[in-house]
C-alpha cells in the first residue's frame, strides 16, 4: 500500500513520523475522512474547506492546497490500483514537532506540520448490508467527544471505545447521549430521526461535529421540500421515532432498524430514509460527473 507523507509517496511500512510529533504525543491535529467513487472524491472541496478552517482554529498552517490535494489523491488512487473501486480516504494534518519543542507551545511558524494521506478499498458488500438496516446501541455521557466536539481532532478515543462496545454487542454503531439524555451524535456519524414533527436532527450548537454529510442531507432535504428541524432531542424521542438513520461520508445513509434490542418503527428502513438515500445517491452522481 502506498501512502503520501510530507510530500513523499511511500510504502506504508516505510512511512515514519517524528516521535516528537504533537499528533502522536498530544492528539493535536485535524483529520477528514471521505469516500472515493471509482477513484473520484465526490465532495472533496467541502472536506478540504473544513480541514482548512479547523486547522486554522488550532493555529496549524494547512500544508496542502486544494489543487495539490486533488493531485495527491489521484496519484494514490493510481499507485494503489483503485481506479475501479470505491475507497476510504483519510487526510490527517498534525502540528508536527521536533526534540527542541517536546511540548508544542512555540509559535505556529516554528514547527512544520505533518501531512498524511492514505486510501484503501472498502468492501463491495458494505452498501448492500447497510441498505437492509443496521442495529445500534445507546451509550452515556462518558462517550461524548472531548472539549472541542465541533472539531474533527485526533482525540477520537471516546468514539473508538464507543464503536468497539457497539461491535462487541453485535451492533454497527453507538448513539451517544449526554448527561441529560440529550442525543448528540453517533460515535462515527451524525443522526437524524423521523417522528410526528417530520425530519429532525440534533441542533448544531457546538456540541456535535457538523459533518459534511449532515450538511449535505440538510441541503438536499430543503431543496426537495422536506423541512428538517434542528432541535434538542432526547432518548425518548429516539426510542419512539418512526425512523432513525445515521450518516457519514464513507457509509453514506445508514438506516437504523433496532436500538438497544428494540425495533424502530416497522423494523425496516422507512420511506423518508429511503428518499433521503436516493437523493443522496443522485447528488453524488452529479458531483462525480462534474469533478
Amino acid at each position: 500500500m502506498k501512502i503520501f507523507l510530507n510530500n513523499q509517496y511511500l510504502d506504508a511500512q516505510d512511512a515514519k513520523i517524528s516521535i516528537w510529533d504533537a499528533g502522536f504525543l498530544f492528539g493535536e491535529g485535524i483529520f477528514t475522512t471521505f469516500r472515493l467513487y471509482n477513484g473520484i472524491p465526490a465532495d472533496l472541496k467541502t472536506h478540504w474547506l473544513r480541514l482548512k478552517e479547523q486547522t486554522a482554529e488550532l493555529c496549524i498552517d494547512l500544508p496542502l492546497g486544494f489543487e495539490q490535494t486533488k493531485i495527491v489523491l489521484q496519484e494514490l488512487v493510481e499507485l494503489n490500483n483503485l481506479q475501479n473501486s470505491d475507497a476510504r480516504a483519510r487526510i490527517t494534518i498534525t502540528r508536527g514537532g521536533d526534540e527542541t519543542h517536546p511540548v508544542p507551545v512555540a509559535p505556529q511558524t516554528t514547527l512544520q506540520p505533518t501531512a498524511l494521506c492514505a486510501v484503501h478499498a472498502i468492501s463491495a458488500e458494505m452498501d448492500d448490508e447497510i441498505s437492509q438496516g443496521l442495529n445500534a446501541i445507546t451509550l452515556g455521557a462518558e462517550f461524548v467527544r472531548g472539549n472541542s466536539p465541533h472539531l474533527k481532532t485526533m482525540n477520537h478515543l471516546a468514539a473508538v471505545l464507543g464503536l468497539r462496545q457497539a461491535r462487541a454487542q453485535g451492533c454497527s454503531e453507538a448513539i451517544i447521549l449526554d448527561s441529560t439524555n440529550r442525543i448528540t451524535e453517533g460515535a462515527m456519524s451524525n443522526i437524524f430521526l423521523v417522528n410526528s414533527s417530520g425530519l429532525c436532527t440534533p441542533k448544531n450548537d457546538g456540541r456535535i461535529l457538523n459533518g459534511c454529510t449532515r450538511k449535505m442531507v440538510l441541503s438536499l432535504a430543503g431543496k426537495n421540500g422536506m423541512t428538517c428541524l434542528e432541535k434538542d432531542l432526547h432518548q425518548n424521542d429516539l426510542m419512539n421515532a418512526d425512523e432513525v438513520f445515521l450518516c457519514n461520508s464513507v457509509r453514506q445513509i445508514m438506516p437504523i432498524i433496532q436500538i438497544d434490542s428494540q425495533s424502530i418503527g416497522q423494523g425496516k428502513p422507512g420511506p423518508v430514509t429511503q428518499t433521503i438515500s436516493q437523493l443522496y445517491s443522485q447528488n453524488i452522481k452529479q458531483l462525480i460527473s462534474g469533478y
